[in-house]
């Protein structure tokens, strides 16, 4: 975030009482903070200046017999420094201003990276009440964002604040659309890996469905040519115009799955973990085999692949655990 005010007064706030380290633009860069304003806002931040390790019965309770339990933490004695210096400076900084009051300083406009930094530290330091006033204006295109490829880390973003029916939404959305490496890593569909942070065991899920739902894929044409493989007489509905005609139309239909397959790649028979292509991918691809067979033989088809493809496409299982219901909804809860 260039700025030419100086680095140094940005992290620098009002009854300042504890110094901190802070890595802005690339320079070292040492702020002060009020120990109470960040111990009101953050559990973490008060314990990293308020130490419990570090503070004693002596420190907290001068005056035990007059003392008031719930005036301990007014007494206690605050760290001189805090190091920040592994966190994104200007998610931190919004963080900071928000706990010193500074609302007026807050942007009323978030991009991708920015949201996601943010969320981040407020998971970290377990603050995310305090930016949901700001989270209609910095997330009011969630929806068109989250599409966006390259930015399936929208997850993280929805999963920290609460936003279920986009969380719900990415998540569908990467069964169909990611792809896999050689070694099973998950990928985008232009190759890329899919980048931390994620939720605790979204990845596996979306993974986990994804291959489900390909071995159904390849099921379709599959189980109909087993149909064929597995008969000892004829399969043609139409047995009584004689040996040859009947075997002609088993040929016919049998030899065009075959050759469908093949041109696709999908022949001999593939298993689950060799197929890299995405979910929809393979949809159309297997979508696209014609099925042939002879004059008069239509009702000998073995189904009409097209429609079991849509079919299975619509009923596809949600990749959102209970896990992931749950943190949602205690977000939602703790805004309420």
């Amino acid at each position: 975030m260039p700025s030419t005010v100086d680095p140094q007064s940005l992290f620098t706030f009002k009854n300042g009482d504890v110094r901190i380290i802070v890595t802005h633009e690339g320079e070292r860069i040492v702020g002060k903070v009020s120990s109470h304003a960040m111990a009101l806002v953050s559990p973490v931040w008060e314990n990293f200046i308020y130490d419990p390790r570090k503070t004693s019965s002596k420190d907290t309770l001068p005056n035990a017999a007059t003392t008031a339990s719930n005036s301990h933490k007014d007494l206690r004695k605050p760290a001189e420094e805090v190091d920040f210096s592994e966190d994104d400076s200007e998610a931190l900084l919004t963080l900071l201003r928000i706990a010193h009051l500074q609302f007026s300083s807050i942007p009323p406009a978030m991009h991708y990276k920015q949201l996601l930094n943010l969320a981040v530290l407020c998971n970290q330091y377990l603050c995310v009440n305090i930016v949901r006033p700001w989270l209609g204006l910095w997330l009011k295109d969630e929806y068109s964002q989250g599409m966006l490829q390259g930015q399936e880390n929208w997850l993280f973003i929805a999963w920290t604040f609460g936003r279920y029916s986009v969380f719900k939404y990415v998540a569908a959305k990467m069964v169909t659309e990611i792809t896999t490496g050689e070694d099973g890593r998950c990928l985008t569909s232009d190759g890329n890996e899919i980048s931390e942070p994620m939720p605790p065991g979204i990845v596996e899920s979306i993974l986990a469905i994804r291959d489900k739902t390909i071995g159904e894929l390849l099921n379709i044409p599959y189980s109909k040519m087993g149909t064929y493989e597995a008969s000892n007489g004829s399969v043609c509905a139409r047995s009584f115009i004689g040996a040859t005609a009947v075997s002609a139309c088993d040929a016919i239909i049998y030899g065009s799955l075959t050759l469908g397959l093949r041109k696709l790649g999908l022949w001999p028979r593939k298993n689950i973990e060799d197929i890299h292509i995405s979910v929809q991918e393979l949809a159309d691809a297997v979508s696209s085999i014609q099925i042939h067979c002879s004059n008069h033989h239509g009702a000998c088809r073995p189904g009409n692949i097209e429609e079991e493809v849509r079919s299975l496409l619509e009923k596809v299982p949600d990749p959102v655990l209970e896990s992931h219901r749950r943190h949602m909804a205690a977000q939602i809860r703790e805004e309420l």
